[in-house]
């Protein structure tokens, strides 16, 4: 034992003790711990590092000896060399409050997989491997359930993400419910992003809920096993039997584990993102004209459904039988013209064999669709080959006509048929028809009302022939229906161009509705949201949906905020499920003055359901920059708050709008907004909107600040009457006190400026500037000649900056609603992009 003779000694032994032993805890880290651990350093916020602290030592992950016993039993399949197990264990690994263990089972031998794995082995005690080299992926995955000893499994592809939280969402429901499987939405990829499928958003709604397949029916069409955790129990006994051989093993088990399970629990939120999981039944083309894998799958949807016949009700087995042969054998139907008679018989004595278990639905099957499966059915294989062959060409629109009291389909394919069908089945159902509307443009109205301008209309049924009336009206998220909308007509072509129908018109579907918030604010005083529903009627069919899509294009792609009525406001917003929603907001605090010089702020706010704060913060989060400061000024319940914005860090990226979040702190809950009284054509006019550091509004009309390292903005452009020049008038704000350089880029070429001005008026802040490019050269001195064919961007070079890596020059909002959408001359076209700038 060490021993000290003053205090200062004892002091600093202990110092150096622990630091000791701190360095040695931190060598010991794993690289990515310890890059999760800088990352977590804000300098603002102490708490934060040792919530992370605290985070990273409780879960267990730096041991290498699970400290609790595992509970879940998490499967990773490697079924190709170029899938990322990594990924995968990571999103394992970030998993809280959830004992498990993992088994990874490497089915391809490759020792790349193998040298990815070992280190995650190696220190952490609850990750396994396995080289199971040419073990099918089923076998794997029932070998894997076979030696877990946990009461719950899960079986992952590699590549599939798990979310944060999911594992332990899932256990506690299981927990509560006993249920012998849990299921959750999974997230498919979508460009960039990963989105939840709008069917299975609807079928697990918002909250858990504990059900069967009886009344959850609709679970059918969710294949996947990523998303899904199950009982061991249940695993071994009831679907350990599924056989293993064949490529679509995964169809008939997930399916069979619906029929099988006595309850189901469904949670609303995501389990999983899919990248290697085959559970959205995409096959190949190849596959797809394969005899071999049409059997199988018929084979085997002849075995679930036999099943469901035993057991279930004949509504439960007829709406499965009418989902598969309906919708999930269309793949195979589409590939006919592709395929050999041998393929065309199996497919027919396949179909025939599942429509003799029970009855078809016929007027929940789309009308092409159900010609074609009454074709297979007739074995009429060239009615089919003439259909699938048309359908490319008009995808789901066609023609209609309103005989008798009841709207036929008029396919354009139909003369072509060698047996007509029946006017049954030509009779258009409620699967056949939907509304598409479209919002065009959003506007306050001095009274305070909204005025919404948009566009409705059901496709095949002609607006003029059909006596198209479309009604509108405010209702609460129960769907009651609180203000009834007076609704205006008018005829724009332009819709046709949004429509690309190739048999009618729907120029004659515009619309505009006018909506009073202050009746709503004024006559319920807990409702939190409206939305806007539209009532559609032609002919004999009368049709309801939200309005989901908005124009995005120039002033019509703006969202504006209406001033506050009283302490009270309401915000516009868009939601997948509901469109355009107005949600009430009820600020605590709200701006009766701002003012931004330079960098100093200087604020007025009044309270309204708070005691005033005693602080003002303006935060960087992603630079981790904060600043506070304290009231200056106090007057009843309006106090005067005077702040200095921090610099941006020397690594803040020039191409990155910065965010400042505004916030007041009075101790009497979180940190809250400042909102802005008046609405947003008023902030646009009242404030300098052109320096780099500037004020903004966020959606719910809250102050916030945001910055740039220079700030260039077009606020008008001109085309020249002639065609010849194309002016473009802006602001900038940097430091340097030259003429900007613009150019016209498309990325295989670039437009240099002829003329550049630069009207310096003020040393900080902005200052206007023109530049002109010429459209039209002369090459060689001969004939004069349009530039090539292509977009064109006009681009910001920073000096010592290649034409190739400029930047985007944003339109000003006033530019926006200057030039809503196109302005053309002959070959030009001009217009804005909703581009990120």
């Amino acid at each position: 034992m060490a021993r000290w003779t003053t205090a200062d000694d004892a002091v600093s032994g202990i110092r150096r003790l622990a630091e000791r032993q701190l360095r040695t805890a931190w060598q010991k880290l794993p690289a990515e711990q310890r890059k999760k651990l800088r990352q977590s350093i804000h300098p603002a916020d102490a708490a934060k590092v040792k919530r992370t602290v605290s985070t990273l030592a409780s879960a267990g992950a730096l041991s290498a000896v699970p400290v609790q016993k595992p509970v879940i039993a998490i499967s990773v399949i490697v079924e190709d060399s170029t899938q990322n197990v990594v990924a995968t264990l990571k999103s394992i690994l970030a998993q809280k409050s959830a004992p498990l263990e993992v088994v990874v089972l490497d089915t391809t031998g490759d020792d790349r997989i193998a040298g990815g794995v070992a280190p995650y082995v190696q220190r952490d005690g609850r990750i396994t491997f396995r080289s199971e080299e040419g073990l099918s992926t089923p076998a794997a995955r029932q070998l894997a359930v076979a030696n877990a000893t946990t009461r719950w499994v899960m079986s992952l592809t590699a590549g599939d993400i798990l979310a944060a939280g999911a594992v332990a969402a899932a256990i506690r429901s299981l927990k509560a419910s006993g249920a012998e499987l849990a299921v959750g939405t999974v997230g498919v990829r979508k460009g960039q992003k990963f989105v939840t499928p709008v069917d299975q958003s609807a079928l697990h709604g918002t909250e858990n809920l504990t059900t069967t397949l009886k009344h959850s029916p609709d679970l059918a069409g969710d294949a996947y096993l990523s998303n899904k955790v199950f009982s061991r129990s249940f695993w071994l006994e009831e679907l350990a039997g599924v056989d293993t051989d064949g490529a679509l093993w995964q169809a008939e088990v997930v399916r069979t584990a619906y029929l099988r399970a006595a309850t189901i629990d469904l949670l609303p939120g995501r389990i999983s993102d899919v990248i290697g999981d085959a559970g959205s039944d995409s096959l190949t083309r190849e596959q797809l004209c394969s005899t071999e894998i049409l059997a199988e799958y018929l084979q085997r949807m002849t075995r679930v459904m036999a099943e469901a016949a035993g057991w279930s009700s004949p509504d439960l087995t007829d709406r499965w039988l009418t989902r598969l042969l309906g919708s999930d054998l269309f793949p195979f139907y589409e590939v006919v013209p592709r395929t050999d008679d041998s393929y065309w018989s199996v497919l027919v004595h396949g179909t025939q064999e599942l429509a003799a278990l029970g009855s078809i639905a016929w007027d929940d099957v789309r009308l092409h669709n159900r010609l074609i499966l009454a074709a297979v059915l007739d074995d009429n294989r060239t009615d089919v080959i003439t259909i699938c062959g048309s359908r490319s060409d008009l995808g789901s629109s066609f023609a209609t006509a309103f005989r008798q009291g009841a709207l036929l389909a008029q396919p354009p394919y139909l003369a072509e048929l060698t047996r007509r069908p029946s006017e049954e089945l030509l009779t258009c159902q409620d699967v056949d028809l939907r509304v598409t509307s479209k919002i065009t443009g959003l506007d306050w109205n001095d009274d305070g009302s909204l005025r919404v301008t948009g566009h409705a209309y059901i496709p095949s049924i002609d607006p003029v022939a059909g006596a198209l009336a479309i009604e509108a009206a405010v209702i609460d998220p129960d769907g009651v229906e609180i203000q009834t909308l007076g609704v205006e007509r008018y005829r724009e072509p332009g819709i046709d161009w949004d429509a690309n129908d190739n048999w009618t018109s729907y120029a004659d579907s515009g619309f505009t509705a006018t909506i009073d918030p202050a009746t709503l604010l004024a006559a319920d005083s807990t409702t939190s949201s409206w939305s806007l529903k539209l009532r559609l009627k032609a002919y004999d069919r009368v049709l309801e949906s939200a309005v989901t899509r908005r124009e995005t294009a120039g002033a019509a792609g703006t969202v504006p905020i209406a001033p506050m009525v009283g302490e009270r406001r309401v915000a516009l917003e868009f939601k997948p499920r509901t469109g355009l929603t107005l949600v009430r907001v009820a600020p605590m605090y709200s701006a009766t003055a701002v003012q931004l010089e330079g960098r100093t702020l200087t604020i007025t706010v009044e309270a309204h359901s708070a005691p005033l704060a005693s602080k003002i913060t303006v935060e960087c989060a992603k630079l981790a920059i904060r600043k506070t400061a304290v009231c200056v000024d106090v007057r009843g319940n309006v106090a005067d708050y005077r702040l200095v914005v921090p610099r941006l860090a020397a690594e803040a990226s020039p191409r990155t709008e910065h965010q400042w979040d505004l916030r007041l702190d009075s101790g009497f809950k979180t940190p809250q907004p400042i909102a802005w009284r008046p609405g947003s054509a008023a902030f646009e006019h009242d404030l300098d909107r052109s320096r780099r550091l500037r004020l903004r509004l966020t959606g719910y009309g809250f102050l916030a600040l945001e910055e740039r390292r220079y700030r260039v903005e077009a606020d008008d452009l001109t085309v020249s009457a002639d065609g010849r020049y194309l002016t473009v008038l802006g602001t900038a704000d940097f430091t340097s006190i030259h003429a900007p350089r613009l150019v016209l880029s498309s990325g295989k070429s670039v437009i240099e400026a002829d003329q550049v001005s630069l009207n310096v008026t003020r040393n900080q802040g902005s200052n206007r500037f023109t530049v002109r490019f010429p459209l039209v050269s002369t090459p060689w001195d001969g004939q004069e000649l349009m530039p090539e064919a292509g977009a064109y961007s006009v681009r910001y070079i920073p000096q010592k900056t290649e034409d190739n890596a400029g930047y985007w020059i944003p339109a000003a909002p006033s530019l926006q609603a200057s030039l809503p959408s196109r302005e053309l001359r002959d070959t030009l076209e001009v217009g804005l992009s909703r581009t990120a700038a």
